[in-house]
């Protein structure tokens, strides 16, 4: 049933607004993604999440289910996103220099990406 509040057309765009198209091999996301860096036990983690108009939550950020550990594991899931997307790149407690090399590999993959302090 279609409402005056809810035509069928937003209707649509809400339901495909975020996320990964099941035909499609890139990523895309209307308000870009998160990406979080972290340290645990002398390692880096990585937790990528799509861009929304909420602060994360530490449960969000620090899942061991949505982290990868490493830069080859968070290049795999990088290259996965759609070129032109927008990388927010969140560092806790990670000095930026350790990031460089990354950061040059997503703006190689013509990925925009701002780092948020």
């Amino acid at each position: 049933m279609v409402s005056c509040n809810n035509p069928p057309e937003k209707e649509a765009t809400r339901n495909s607004a975020d996320s990964t198209d099941k035909n499609s091999t890139t990523q895309k996301s209307m308000k870009g993604f998160e990406l979080y860096a972290w340290e645990k036990g002398g390692n880096i983690f990585f937790t990528l999440l799509p861009g929304t108009n909420r602060e994360k939550t530490s449960e969000e950020i620090y899942n061991i289910k949505n982290a990868v550990e490493g830069m080859s594991a968070i290049e795999n899931k990088i290259n996965k996103i759609d070129s032109g997307q927008y990388i927010f790149l969140k560092h806790i407690d990670i000095d930026t220099n350790d990031l460089k090399p990354l950061i040059e590999y997503m703006k190689r993959k013509n990925l925009k990406v701002t780092i948020s302090p």
